[in-house]
């Protein structure tokens, strides 16, 4: 093991929940013990529990410090809440390779009052956009958690932060591929393999990181055994008149154009099966016929709600399906 230097930053760490749950898997990870139970964040069912292996654990870290070149002296800054497997891996990789780790509150502005510049740094997008003006301080940003909206990716090319997309999820101990933001498709680390099963998921065959494949619900295009690009879940899919329709797909050409978070869902229809329906956080918010400028009829919703303040998850998701049963009670 590399010897690593761990800092932090802030006022009142000791009293966050955040940092406790740090606190609580650096224990256990010093511990004798092969395996650590992991929260998973809820973001596409119910929160559970799962068991990792420790040298899981360990090969995940190698596939991201190899394929980043982050070598012992990485000055890396962590942003994310430790009782996530993000924020865990954050911590597995400064230890297992000799980082110098800066922890900061995770916040939705993890640089304010921050003056250092950092070798590598992972932010969801909200505190990516929050971050914005200070990213120039990050040699390489990767961002994850939650999908990035299309004005803040291509706000993102202009900058000189090397910025990537991840896909994983806690089963995966964090991410197994990564994309360049301005490209389409997703490259998989090291000793990772994809196909795709009947329905057109993605399944990953990862055997450093888990004994059996595991099947998503993610519909992918495939490229080839190492590359994908990520359509939608197929959990979302809505089937208008015979039409199947992937909601991320509308919300990308929808992105840019407002300025507050939205979704798109269905609602029973007795002569469609489902319609199309948008599902808008805030009040009082005018929508233009100009913002479905380019979309197909059958793009378009039928109603639109809105939701004072949208159901989340632990880590910030919006969750679709307690949204749309605040739309339902109401």
């Amino acid at each position: 093991m590399s010897r690593s230097r761990l800092l932090t930053y802030g006022q009142g760490l000791k009293k966050q929940d955040e940092f406790q749950g740090l606190g609580a898997f650096i224990i256990d990870w010093l511990q004798d013990n092969p395996a650590i139970s992991v929260q998973t964040s809820g973001s596409t069912g119910k929160p559970k529990t799962i068991v990792l292996q420790k040298h899981q654990m360990a090969a995940s870290a190698k596939a991201t410090v190899e394929f980043f070149n982050l070598n012992k002296g990485t000055k890396a800054l962590h942003a994310l809440p430790g009782r996530y497997i993000a924020g865990k891996m954050m911590f597995v990789r400064a230890v297992l390779f000799g980082w110098d780790l800066h922890i900061v509150p995770p916040s939705s502005s993890p640089l304010k009052g921050v003056k250092q510049t950092f070798d590598f740094a992972a932010m969801v997008p909200l505190q990516v956009r929050a971050s914005i003006k200070d990213l120039y301080r990050i040699k390489t940003l990767i961002i994850g958690g939650a999908a990035i909206p299309a004005d803040l990716e291509n706000a993102l090319l202009e900058f000189p932060t090397s910025c990537w997309a991840t896909y994983g999820m806690t089963e995966t101990i964090t991410h197994i591929a990564i994309r360049k933001l301005g490209e389409k498709a997703y490259r998989c680390l090291e000793g990772i393999q994809v196909h795709t099963d009947q329905r057109g998921c993605l399944c990953i065959d990862a055997p450093k990181l888990n004994k059996d494949v595991l099947l998503t619900n993610d519909l992918v295009e495939l490229h080839s055994n190492t590359q994908f690009v990520l359509l939608g879940r197929i959990d979302n899919v809505i089937n208008s008149g015979g039409i199947k329709i992937i909601p991320e797909q509308l919300e990308a050409k929808l992105a840019g154009k407002l300025t507050t978070r939205f979704f798109f869902a269905s609602q029973p229809d007795k002569r469609l099966g489902e319609q199309l329906i948008l599902i808008v956080e805030g009040e009082g918010i005018v929508m233009e016929a100009a913002f479905f400028q380019g979309f197909k009829a059958f793009e378009k919703p039928k109603a639109i709600f809105f939701v004072k303040h949208f159901a989340e998850t632990p880590t910030k998701k919006i969750n679709r399906l307690k949204t749309m049963e605040l739309i339902n009670n109401n």
